[in-house]
């Protein structure tokens, strides 16, 4: 899953899945309905999700974050906020990283992370 990568697929070689015109559209959707990260995982591995490449430093930054609504008060954002963090962090495997970007690993359930 392809999540605020914009159309960066083109040395992919395998199936993945993205939203190409708001990048983060299916993502917000799993934020705004989970009451906690667990949620937002088993939605992602229902989909069949196996891995997601994330640009977490747009994601988890309140100034920049599509995840963040304006409309909303700071601590339900930053609720949210932290929701995302924890489904980036928690069940799962960083594979790799750095300041921009992170390969993360959905391991199957039951499968030590």
């Amino acid at each position: 899953w392809l999540i605020n990568m914009r159309r960066d697929s083109y040395h992919i070689d395998r199936p993945y899945f993205s939203d190409f015109v708001f990048e983060d559209y299916t993502l917000a959707q799993y934020v705004r309905d989970a009451r906690q990260a667990a949620d937002i995982l088993a939605r992602a591995r229902a989909a069949g999700i196996t891995h997601l490449l994330v640009r977490h430093d747009v994601l988890l930054d309140y100034a920049t974050s599509p995840i963040v609504d304006d409309r909303q008060p700071r601590e339900q954002n930053l609720a949210k906020l932290d929701r995302l963090a924890r489904f980036f962090r928690e069940g799962t495997r960083l594979l790799k990283g750095d300041r921009k970007f992170w390969l993360i690993e959905l391991p199957r359930e039951g499968r030590p992370s």
